[in-house]
């Protein structure tokens, strides 16, 4: 955005109304909110607001947080309702053959780098500005 000086609306404003023509693109769900340059906690989340739902039981914490999600959606005050829970990941084991990878000079800290360096997420650079 331009200064808020050289502008006639904030933010929240042009979101508004920008809101409507991004929901047509097909394929995209976008979520929009006004950047701060200080940040309260350590989550981050695609909006404003968030809260944490919890459960020692994670059958009805999906369930509720699924009916949560629902009954929020369908208040107007509340836009780009969403939730981060993730279901059905994908998972598997891995169980090494130290007896193999031994005869091959293979430890199981070359494994454990492997699967690291294929599927972990690394931070690649850190880029500073005059925000950091």
């Amino acid at each position: 955005l331009k200064p808020l000086s050289e502008r006639k609306e904030g933010g929240q404003a042009v979101i508004a109304r920008l809101r409507p023509q991004l929901a047509r693109v097909t394929g995209v769900t976008l979520y929009l909110n006004t950047v701060q340059d200080l940040r309260m906690g350590s989550r981050s989340s695609n909006s404003t607001y968030q809260y944490t739902l919890k459960s020692d039981n994670r059958a009805d914490l999906s369930t509720w947080a699924l009916k949560l999600a629902e009954a929020m959606k369908q208040q107007p005050a509340l836009v780009d309702v969403d939730t981060d829970q993730q279901e059905n990941g994908v998972e598997t084991f891995v169980e090494i053959d130290r007896d193999a990878a031994a005869r091959l000079g293979i430890s199981s800290r070359d494994v454990d780098n492997a699967l690291y360096n294929a599927f972990g997420q690394r931070q690649v650079a850190t880029i500073y500005d005059e925000l950091n």
